[in-house]
């Protein structure tokens, strides 16, 4: 299983992080990798990701927390879940860690492109989307 794990600091305030990372079907104007997010309802959403191939999978949100946790497992496609925890620091500056676990796609390959450094490539690309997004 991959592991992931971004720490990230964003100039807002935890509202508008939280509303930023709730927002799913905004994600691929920022997140090039995401081709598509659509809402089942308001508990299950479909993914398209661009990475190591083009990935699919159903999600359920899980553990959401308002303005303090969000969280979501898959059900469904590549297998895969995650936390995103938000952590104020003033009323203007907002503490993001991403957790991700997930079984790499392409079985042998995925897991050696995973020790190979796609780990720390997903870092860079995180902190950089966070860091620049238009939302703040």
């Amino acid at each position: 299983m991959g592991e992931h794990h971004v720490t990230v600091l964003v100039p807002t305030s935890v509202k508008n992080a939280y509303a930023f990372f709730t927002h799913f079907h905004d994600f691929p104007k920022y997140m090039h990798s995401v081709r598509g997010v659509t809402y089942y309802d308001t508990q299950q959403s479909h993914w398209v990701v661009q990475v190591a191939g083009k990935q699919v999978w159903d999600a359920v949100n899980e553990n959401w927390i308002p303005e303090r946790q969000v969280g979501w497992r898959s059900i469904k496609g590549m297998q895969n879940r995650g936390t995103i925890k938000f952590t104020p620091l003033g009323t203007e500056q907002t503490v993001v860690d991403v957790f991700i676990h997930h079984d790499p796609p392409m079985g042998i390959v995925g897991r050696m492109a995973e020790w190979l450094g796609i780990n720390s490539h997903f870092q860079t690309v995180l902190k950089r989307r966070c860091r620049t997004s238009p939302e703040w």
